[in-house]
């Protein structure tokens, strides 16, 4: 009886360990990336012109990382991850400014609405 409690325990500790780092990579990972979106963003405000090196740079950090995150998270959240970038890197391309901001504004959202489901707390277990 004892052995199999403590099987368990080991178990779960190694459980809720795990999670902690992957959650910890995870907002790691997408802060990261929301800080170049607003990057981005400024650059764009600022000079009226269309970067895109930052939106090659972000692209890169996202397929970069895109594999380890498939391994734990939903790959439809990935995909609009995925889309949002595609449509900003569109935007860009065709120089329409509020279309980019609107995309890149999607863009985070999306990532923090991630970050928040994917967070260690009672509301997302039960």
């Amino acid at each position: 009886m004892k052995r199999e409690l403590v099987i368990c325990l080991v178990i779960i500790i190694s459980i809720i360990i795990g999670d902690f780092l992957l959650q910890k990579f995870t907002n790691t990972k997408f802060d990261n990336i929301n800080c170049r979106l607003e990057d981005l963003k400024e650059s764009i405000k600022s000079s009226d012109e269309f970067d895109m090196k930052k939106m090659n740079e972000i692209n890169a950090e996202w397929k970069k990382n895109f594999d380890m995150f498939t391994c734990y998270l939903e790959h439809d959240e990935l995909e609009k991850i995925e889309t949002q970038l595609v449509m900003i890197s569109s935007g860009m391309l065709i120089e329409d400014k509020e279309f980019v901001y609107q995309e890149i504004d999607r863009a985070i959202f999306i990532i923090n609405h991630i970050e928040r489901k994917q967070m260690f707390n009672l509301d997302n277990i039960f």
